[in-house]
This record gives C-alpha cells, sequence and structure tokens, in this order.
C-alpha cells in the first residue's frame, strides 16, 4: 500500500476487516516517518460512546506510554474506510503528542489539521475532526431514564437520558447541579434491554456416584523388614561401646578461652580488613522524594459531550434556531437536534 487512495472501494471487498496493527505499520512508515514506534493501538470491546481515544501518559515532565483504542462495537459495524480514516485520525493525536508534545485538550489546532489536510491529498481519504456515527452510537444507548419535572415538556429530547450502561444520572454528572437549580426533577428509569437484571438460572449438574472409600495398604518400615521371623540379629555387626577421653588435653589457641579471630580487641588478625573500603569513597543512600504521579492526556473525539443528544435543560448564551422547528438549540447541539426534527 505504497501508492494510491488508502480508502479505494475495492478495498471492501479484498480486505474487509484488515488488521489494525498492520495498518498502524504502514501509515506509521508512509505518513509519520516511522516516529510511532513508541505507541500502541489496540480495540476497546467496550467503548460505545466514540470512535477513538489517544491517550498520552507524562512522567515528570517526560514522554511515556501513547496507546490509541479503537472501539469495537462501533466500528464493527462501518466500512472499512471509516476504521481507515479514525486510525489515521487518531495517529495524528499521537504524532502531536510524542513529537511536537502538543498537549492541548481540544487537539484540532492549526498543526493538527495541517496534518489532517496533508494525509488526505496524500492518501485519498476524508479525514475529519469529528466522527459522527450517532445512529451506532444510538443503537446501543440501551438504558433510559426520564426526567420527572418540567424537563419532560421541553424540546427536543423532553428529558431523557439514555445511556449504553446502567449508570443513573446523579451528582457525578457534571450538569446535575444546574439540572437541580432549573428543573428539580427527579429520573425515572423507563426502558432497559431485555431480561436485563434477570438471574440466570442456575444448571443443576448430577452428582458424581459415591466413591467407595479402599482401605489403605499396610505401610513397610525398615525395622519391619529387619525383624521379620527368622531374620537373626546376629547378622547385624555389633556396634563397639564409646569409651570415654581420660587424658587431660591442650586448648588450641593459648589459654584464653575466647578466639582471638572473633574478639577484636585481642590484638589478632581480623579477617575480611577493616570492613572500610580504601578505594573507593563510602556510599551514603538519602531516601528519595516519591514521584508525583504521571499525568495522563486523554483525547477522545466524540463531537459532543455525554447524554448531549438527550439531554436539553442546559442552558447556555450561545444558541441558535433550528431552521425546521424554530426552537433555540445550543450550537453544539445543532446537529443532533436535526436529526430528530428530520427523522
Amino acid at each position: 500500500m505504497t501508492g494510491g487512495s488508502l480508502v479505494d472501494p475495492s478495498f471492501e471487498l479484498l480486505d474487509p476487516c484488515p488488521d489494525i496493527h498492520a495498518l498502524f505499520v504502514q501509515f506509521d512508515a508512509r505518513f509519520f516517518g516511522g516516529s510511532l514506534a513508541c505507541c500502541e493501538v489496540k480495540w476497546s470491546p467496550r467503548m460505545y460512546s466514540c470512535a477513538g481515544i489517544c491517550s498520552y501518559e507524562v512522567r515528570g515532565g517526560r514522554g511515556g506510554l501513547c496507546s490509541i483504542r479503537l472501539s469495537k462495537p462501533l466500528l464493527a459495524l462501518r466500512p472499512r474506510k471509516d476504521l481507515v480514516e479514525t486510525l489515521l485520525h487518531e495517529m495524528i493525536h499521537a504524532y502531536l503528542f510524542v513529537k511536537e508534545r502538543n498537549r492541548d485538550r481540544d487537539g484540532h489546532g492549526p498543526h493538527f489539521q495541517s496534518h489532517m489536510h496533508r494525509i488526505n491529498q496524500a492518501g485519498g481519504t476524508n479525514i475529519t475532526i469529528y466522527h459522527s456515527f450517532h445512529d451506532e452510537v444510538r443503537l446501543y444507548k440501551k438504558h433510559w431514564w426520564r426526567c420527572t419535572g418540567p424537563c419532560k415538556d421541553r424540546r427536543p429530547f423532553f428529558g431523557y437520558v439514555k445511556r449504553t450502561c446502567n449508570r443513573a444520572p446523579g451528582p457525578n454528572d457534571r450538569w446535575w447541579a444546574q439540572h437541580r437549580q432549573t428543573c428539580g426533577g427527579d429520573f425515572i428509569k423507563v426502558k432497559e434491554p431485555e431480561g436485563f437484571g434477570a438471574k440466570k438460572p442456575t444448571k443443576t449438574t448430577p452428582g458424581p456416584a459415591p466413591k467407595t472409600k479402599k482401605s489403605p495398604p499396610p505401610k513397610v518400615t525398615l525395622d519391619d523388614y529387619f525383624n521379620k521371623p527368622g531374620t537373626s540379629s546376629s547378622s547385624s555387626p555389633k556396634k563397639s561401646p564409646i569409651t570415654p577421653f581420660s587424658g587431660g588435653g591442650q586448648k588450641l589457641g593459648g589459654a584464653s578461652s575466647t578466639s582471638s579471630l572473633l574478639n577484636p580487641g585481642s590484638g589478632g588478625v581480623r579477617l575480611g580488613g577493616s570492613g572500610v573500603s580504601r578505594l573507593l569513597p563510602p556510599i551514603h543512600f538519602s531516601p528519595t522524594p516519591s514521584s508525583s504521579a504521571p499525568e495522563v492526556v486523554t483525547l477522545d473525539d466524540d463531537d459532543e459531550p455525554e447524554d448531549a443528544l438527550e439531554m436539553s435543560f442546559v442552558l447556555n448564551s450561545t444558541t441558535v434556531i433550528c431552521p425546521s422547528c424554530n426552537q433555540e438549540v445550543l450550537e453544539n447541539l445543532i446537529h443532533g437536534h436535526l436529526d430528530y426534527c428530520l427523522a
């Protein structure tokens, strides 16, 4: 894959399910000069809200591990073209992290766009700033809550909160405090996946047949062997009695009962020298201060915040008029709003 379009329609039949690691190596050599060899790329089986994430770990001001994760649930339903463009999008983030130390939380500034246009021109791709996989994201959001307050009558979402996991709205949501002030309603769960929460029946397997206890074989020891009937005890040699030493004897090393080698004050020679090296200076170990926790910078390319397609009570001065229903809508929610209005 050294030339031509990377998203040619023929690849949809020739290579519909490519190896992301092989693509990563090829794209790194072609567009980034092999500078992303320190990065990893892997599938994420439980990432439902965005197609790709690039995270970069910073330790003490120095670079660390750079990781790219691609959403298996979202990209498995999309054409090969979307996988290629999503991977290249995240590789641009990784390149800016590794080479230029660009840790901008937005991550889609002039540097990103210059690389995006360069790769689009050279590879025939259509890399964009955001991934718009609204249909797939909406498909996996099967846990629904609805507000009982004024939010339920507010267009276009009528107070619904839809999520992929069973996490009810609460104080951990960044919009919760504002919702309590402007609405004050409670969220009641109105929909969940079929069979969710039902206990799985325990399988009863027939137990094994009871085992009959076998008596252990008798233990045979050496005493049993030598005490067999017919074995005479005279065949074994008799031990001669031990006679204690009756002489005076002498102590080795003089009259002192303490060895001069072990007593440093006795004037003897100490084995191993004084214990202090005369060639190397002494080393003093001082406890090192505990290093701070590494900073992890993560860029997810979801074009809308969490629950942006469901909540409409968050007020903001940046609003636009929907051309379909003439309602005021937040500017960053207008795309999702139009999906609902025109559906």
